[in-house]
């Protein structure tokens, strides 16, 4: 999920579990969001016990649910409240709650208190794809990254400790926090020292192990087609049909969006070319990336990985496409757990190499394509 799709859901919530702290618990309750001006806010009685607790620790976190038919997704922000002393904020702000005369006589009440919520980062488990989502909204502030302690422990995987040692030397530790230039020089640094070391055979199976993976209840209907036909054809076209209309569940999709889904074949599917599979991403900021002007806006737009977006059309930074086999991983691990066999990957096209979209072709195991 991207963050302007995530905030659009927190635009609309109403009820969120916000949580302060006191005396280094946690104190949770519900309370209702409010999105003004386009920031989101609480309101609390003055005599509450929270307005002791944010004057003393201002730091908060809230949780809220996303729906998708039968899923459900969760949207976590971490940042810090501000309580509001202005008395024309908070006049303005009272005029969008639909419900404050239930509680205030006017936004003059003593006993009425708003409270700015300043969100940090964004934690995110998508109901559409199951996949977990970061962001961080104060690009000064460090925040998590696994992706280094994912290519340690898949170096150790395919090359031993020993050749592991001499590209990255000290261990990511979990829970470590980098700021995005961190992240960006860290990334560059491994890189390179894989290009260097590594066979470009060695490195490309280590990066695509780091990549996201389609949840295994998703698979396992793919399998259960490719189990029932036999042919990846029929797999094929029912990936590409669930996909669109998850897209259609999930966006109000203009015809120029589905007409580029179909003819240009984007999304987890692809099309069958001998004894291949071409896919092609599909754009991971969707509505943004057809309004975008420019190559460089547009490849920000189309990049799925925000920890290394920011270097599209760098010309201070440059990473080689090689870091592209992560998101390779994603169909190499799509594809091996539907035919239960191992695949081979090829890198064809990437935003990061100067080309528009990010496109992979999958290798099928010759007893595959026989059938």
């Amino acid at each position: 999920m991207q963050l302007e799709e995530i905030m659009a859901f927190l635009s609309k919530s109403d009820i969120i579990y916000f949580a302060s702290v006191e005396n280094c618990q946690p104190r949770v309750r519900v309370m209702g969001l409010i999105y003004s001006n386009e920031k989101f806010w609480v309101t609390s009685k003055t005599s509450r016990t929270k307005i002791n607790q944010l004057k003393e620790n201002s730091s908060f976190e809230f949780c809220t649910v996303i729906k998708q038919g039968n899923s459900l997704g969760t949207i976590r922000a971490r940042g810090t409240a501000n309580i509001i002393d202005d008395n024309d904020i908070k006049s303005a702000v009272s005029k969008s709650i639909s419900w404050f005369d239930t509680y205030w006589k006017s936004s003059q009440d003593p006993d009425y208190t708003l409270i700015e919520l300043d969100i940090h980062e964004l934690f995110v488990q998508s109901p559409f794809d199951k996949e977990f989502y970061h962001y961080s909204l104060k690009e000064v502030e460090k925040y998590e990254d696994d992706w280094p302690e994912k290519l340690y422990n898949s170096l150790e995987t395919v090359v031993g400790a020993d050749r592991r040692s001499e590209i990255i030397k000290v261990k990511p530790g979990f829970g470590d926090k980098y700021t995005l230039g961190e992240i960006e020089d860290w990334t560059i640094s491994a890189v390179n020292s894989m290009e260097q070391k590594l066979s470009r055979q060695e490195t490309h199976e280590c990066i695509s192990q780091c990549a996201h993976i389609m949840p295994d209840s998703r698979i396992k209907i793919y399998r259960d087609v490719y189990e029932k036909h036999h042919d990846v054809d029929e797999v094929l076209d029912y990936m590409q049909t669930s996909f669109l209309q998850r897209l259609e569940d999930r966006f109000e999709m203009k015809m120029e969006w589905r007409n580029a889904v179909m003819d240009e074949k984007w999304g987890e599917a692809g099309y069958r070319k001998n004894s291949s599979i071409i896919a092609t991403k599909m754009p991971a900021n969707f509505i943004a990336y057809f309004e975008a002007e420019g190559k460089i806006e547009k490849g920000k737009c189309y990049c799925h990985c925000g920890r290394i977006r920011n270097l599209i059309g760098s010309s201070e930074k440059n990473l080689s496409p090689s870091y592209c086999y992560c998101g390779g991983g994603f169909y190499k691990s799509n594809w091996e757990r539907i035919l239960s066999q191992p695949v081979e990957i090829k890198l064809l096209k990437s935003i990061l190499q100067g080309d528009d979209v990010c496109q992979f072709e999958i290798k099928l195991p010759e007893n595959i394509v026989k059938k």
